[in-house]
């Protein structure tokens, strides 16, 4: 037995919606690879009359003037430092003459080292 409805709703007649999409695709050829892996690789930038280098070709006193003079709207840098055959991890807060003041990532002890004495400097990260 069926039932008839309380209500009677007409429903309007809608017409499909158009989504306007991709028409064409086309697939990478040997030629785009090629290109997207010279452009993939690192290359040194002429900025503001400066040559920028990847942190990892640059010496210690450029490695500690580029965590120095970082704009103050990024994050500070963290930084892995090998001191006296000792690791450190945290980030560079100031440098004076031929010394650098650390602070620990942990423990938020500062630390003063000797720039001579550091054998590496690594970015972990922000």
């Amino acid at each position: 037995m069926t039932l008839k409805p309380l209500f009677l709703i007409d429903q309007p007649e809608l017409a499909m919606p158009h989504a306007p999409m991709q028409a064409e695709y086309h697939s990478p050829t040997e030629a785009d690879k090629i290109n997207s892996q010279n452009q993939s690789q690192p290359k040194k930038a002429q900025m503001n009359g400066n040559q920028s280098q990847v942190f990892t070709e640059m010496t210690t006193d450029q490695k500690l003037n580029y965590l120095l003079t970082r704009p103050a709207h990024v994050p500070k840098l963290y930084c892995k430092f090998t001191v006296n055959q000792a690791y450190y991890r945290g980030h560079v807060l100031a440098r004076e003459a031929d010394q650098f003041v650390f602070e620990d990532r942990h423990t938020r002890k500062r630390h003063l080292f000797k720039i001579a004495d550091i054998s590496e400097i690594r970015l972990i990260g922000f």
